[in-house]
């Protein structure tokens, strides 16, 4: 018999209730840039964008993510974990 590998924790439910409402920030980041998309509580992709991995990087991109409205969520891509999401915040 097979087994099914799970992969992350499922669905969040702060794309769901309204205590947590905002937008969740994705970050898969690589070598030298860090690719991120801002999700709306809906599950709407608003925007995506690469950023250099530096400090002026980092900074700009939390500027630029911030500019959707509130931040629920940052998730992190773990791509040495076997490519599964890690909850930020």
């Amino acid at each position: 018999m097979a087994r099914t590998k799970k992969r992350g924790a499922g669905p969040s439910h702060v794309l769901i209730t309204p205590d947590h409402a905002g937008n969740l920030v994705g970050v898969d980041p690589h070598k030298q840039t860090l690719t991120a998309t801002v999700i709306d509580p809906r599950g709407g992709i608003l925007a995506g964008e690469h950023f250099r991995v530096s400090g002026e990087g980092h900074r700009a991109l939390e500027a630029w993510a911030r500019q959707f409205g509130a931040i629920a969520r940052w998730g992190l891509r773990a791509p040495r974990a076997g490519g599964v999401t890690r909850r930020c915040s």
